[in-house]
């Protein structure tokens, strides 16, 4: 193989140069880019934990330098490739989130905070996919040490702004290609650039986040948490994760109005399209409170808090506690932030059962949030109104549009999101069969899978405020699975698929008769 004249960086172009051949590998480029995340990420734990005389400080300065040898290795073999195929970009990124979680599982089974590497799987899973569920419930988070902590924290953080999106940060030279994993990492029927380049819209998006936790942060630690846990719960507040570091979530704040308040505050705008955020801090308001789906986010979560409300007031008292819990706690669940403040196993049945509808839709794209996106929800709302205008004026050509203003929604979109809805629900089907096939009941199974899913963390039944634990080994992995799906959001995971079957079916001597 030739030797290629490879430079490392732009200000280095002219001093050091790679006289090696390196393999064009998106896969390779965005693996290297997870690894020096997670080393860094890693790196901040392993100072948390010295800071708190932790008993992990060696095992985890170990493990955070493998990582970041293996993204130098990784880094000085492989480059991107000069052209790039639509199914490449999907089994790129759909790669880098399947093995993001075994590297995360790393640490635990380390440190031994977690020794059965099924369960390891999971918790590592939940933090990247910033789902939420976890199987350190109740007074085994207590025996986590602080570092360990700060590692749950920092993968949801990271798994909320989405590797792709903090590698294209990063990675510059992979110029105009980057909104193509930009747009797999962050899918929707509707994609918008804020700038002219991939990196200079993530830097928008990455600014934007970093702002939103800070300030969080300020918050929790301005109303008395303290710092330790105030700065792990902005940073899976942010990233609508959910992960605590206490057993009780933030329950015991849940006297402070501002917190019970500010939380869902954070978490509702971490779910909204933070384009929008970028556009409202530039003044741009109107032209905001115009957009379709923030619109019909913001009905359908007013109608949910108003609902649970009078239910509760209704059955439990019109106090102001009821209240102020009742809106964090449904807040919580549509923008699948996955953070507790009340027991709500103790709600009226109806309550719970807005509780467990509101998890399917989930926030806007663009966001940090998960579930089927409310962009698609709207799609389909509108495209539902304009079936019934059309069976009552037939002679009437009649569009789907977001508003009123919008221009019409082409019909691929509209068939990519009815097909987009049949693929979830078939999997859900699915999952909820299997979850009872195991012998997990039909209640605590449809929760679960919804929670998963949905990338809610929270759940109902035996698995209530995320708990997983009583759920045995089989079961776990379904619903581990079902996180990844869900984050992906099914079609980058079925392209794959459908790859290594073409791979194999071009492997067999039959695939010429085959076709």
């Amino acid at each position: 193989m030739a030797s290629k004249r490879i430079s490392i960086g732009r200000r280095w172009r002219d001093r050091i140069v790679i006289p090696w051949y390196r393999h064009p590998s998106t896969t390779g480029v965005l693996l290297a880019t997870s690894m020096a995340l997670c080393s860094v990420g890693l790196s901040i734990s392993t100072v948390v934990e010295g800071i708190y005389d932790g008993p992990n400080t060696t095992r985890m300065a170990w493990c955070s330098g493998a990582y970041g040898l293996i993204s130098l290795v990784l880094f000085l073999t492989t480059e991107t490739p000069t052209t790039m195929k639509r199914r490449s970009v999907f089994i790129a990124t759909t790669g880098i989130w399947l093995s993001l979680p075994l590297i995360g599982m790393v640490p635990y089974l380390l440190t031994g905070t977690v020794t059965d590497p099924i369960n390891a799987w999971f918790e590592s899973t939940s933090g990247f996919t910033a789902t939420g569920s976890t199987i350190l419930g109740g007074d085994m988070l207590l025996g986590v040490s602080k570092g360990m902590l700060f590692w749950r924290s920092i993968t949801q953080w990271i798994g909320g702004i989405g590797v792709v999106a903090l590698s294209l940060l990063v990675l510059p030279f992979l110029g105009s290609k980057g909104m193509d994993l930009l747009g797999v990492e962050a899918p929707g029927p509707i994609n918008e650039r804020l700038a002219p380049r991939a990196r200079e819209t993530v830097q928008i998006i990455v600014f934007v986040y970093m702002l939103l936790t800070g300030a969080c942060a300020v918050l929790y630690v301005a109303r008395g948490i303290p710092t330790f846990d105030a700065i792990n719960h902005a940073l899976t507040t942010v990233a609508t994760g959910g992960f605590s570091t206490r057993p009780t979530s933030l329950l015991e704040w849940s006297d402070d109005p501002v917190i019970v308040l500010g939380a869902p505050f954070f978490m509702f705008v971490s779910a909204c399209n933070l384009s929008l955020v970028w556009a409202i801090g530039r003044g741009h308001i109107r032209d905001v409170l115009r957009d379709g789906e923030l619109r019909f986010f913001i009905y359908w979560t007013l109608t949910a808090v108003g609902l649970a409300c009078v239910v509760n007031g209704l059955q439990l008292g019109w106090t102001t506690q009821v209240f102020t819990t009742t809106l964090f706690t449904v807040v919580s669940f549509i923008t699948t932030g996955g953070l507790d403040v009340v027991d709500f196993s103790a709600w009226p049945p109806l309550s719970t059962f807005i509780l467990f509808i509101v998890q399917f839709p989930g926030g806007m794209t663009g966001s940090t949030a998960g579930g089927m996106k409310m962009m698609r929800m709207t799609v389909m709302a509108r495209y539902g109104l304009a079936e019934v205008s059309q069976q009552t004026r037939p002679h009437e050509i009649i569009s789907v549009r977001l508003s009123r203003t919008s221009p019409g929604i082409p019909d691929k979109i509209i068939k990519s999101v009815l097909g987009f809805m049949g693929m979830f629900m078939a999997i859900w089907v699915v999952s909820v069969g299997a979850m009872t096939a195991i012998g997990v009941s039909v209640e605590t199974a449809m929760s679960a899978t919804t929670s998963s899913l949905s990338n809610v963390g929270q759940a109902l039944g035996e698995v209530a405020n995320g708990d997983f634990t009583v759920l045995p080994k089989p079961a776990l992995i379904v619903a581990l699975v079902n996180m990844e799906i869900g984050r992906l959001e099914i079609l980058p995971v079925l392209m794959m698929f459908s790859a290594i079957r073409d791979s194999l079916m071009d492997a067999s001597p039959f695939s010429s008769n085959m076709r």
